[in-house]
């Protein structure tokens, strides 16, 4: 399975959902924590406010000297402004928050969508949230392109034109995971929400990077069948079982029904964002 895109139309919803999500794409900012040796003048580089998209603040975390004679590294850190990707799955991003409604009607039989709607600014809950940002191409080494645009390239999640955002093709590293707070994912800069069939891609990617440097059960389909697997589509899902369509690399779909990956479903309740 190349885990690249399937072409333009599908790729995103029509409009961003309202739910926080997988797959969403925000302006927010990233960051890095580099070695001091690597940007030595990191001080020295701080664009003026409001920043570009795609600039970078620079700044010393400590001074280099005294952490050189305490044995602490010298770091500098970078902070990005631009466009980026949530990469926390579903089960996660909302799993305090149903846990607190749960809790609070069973304890004071509350009214469920009355507990939602007060316990939902509470950001003590589900506080952080895990993204990686956008790069253009031209911010990519070029022998690089072909393997991530074709999806074989590990660490990538290829991405096609947004709507809105220009005509630029973009590329999620996903080496580069920031942690952020959540209350940072405001509605109002939500740029797009992948479609269901590209959540599945981004996925088998994330688990490529963050899992398995080859993932074993698609490799032991492939030889059973003699065929690669480009295309994973989910047909039906349900909380016991899930049939997806395996598209072979002669255009042919394998039908396949397993049990859903726990915590796969939506999250139960919708929970109320920033503007």
């Amino acid at each position: 399975m190349k885990g690249g895109p399937a072409g333009g139309e599908g790729f995103y919803l029509p409009e961003p959902q309202e739910q926080l999500s997988q797959g969403d794409l925000f302006m927010v900012p990233t960051s890095v924590v580099w070695s001091h040796d690597s940007l030595p003048d990191a001080s020295a580089h701080v664009p003026p406010l409001p920043p570009r998209i795609g600039a970078a603040v620079l700044t010393r975390a400590w001074d280099p000297a005294g952490a050189r004679e305490a044995g602490v590294p010298a770091v500098a850190i970078e902070a990005r402004w631009g466009a980026a990707m949530v990469l926390s799955h579903n089960c996660e991003i909302d799993k305090d928050f149903n846990e607190a409604v749960d809790r609070l009607v069973a304890e004071e039989g509350l009214d469920e969508e009355e507990v939602a709607r007060q316990v939902s600014p509470d950001w003590e809950l589900d506080r952080y949230i895990v993204v990686a940002p956008l790069l253009t191409y031209g911010e990519i080494a070029a022998h690089k392109h072909a393997g991530i645009r074709s999806g074989q390239r590990i660490g990538y999640f290829p991405l096609v034109p947004i709507p809105g955002y220009g005509p630029a093709d973009f590329a999620v590293h996903l080496s580069r995971v920031s942690t952020v707070e959540r209350r940072l994912l405001r509605a109002g800069l939500k740029i797009a929400s992948l479609a269901p069939d590209s959540v599945k891609r981004l996925q088998y990617k994330i688990a490529e990077v963050f899992a398995s440097r080859r993932l074993a059960l698609l490799a032991e389909l492939e030889a059973a069948v003699g065929r690669e697997i480009v295309e994973v589509r989910p047909l039906k899902e349900s909380r016991k079982k899930v049939t997806v369509a395996l598209r072979l690399d002669d255009g042919t779909d394998l039908p396949v029904e397993t049990a859903p990956t726990p915590g796969s479903t939506a999250p139960e309740r919708l929970r109320l964002t920033e503007e």
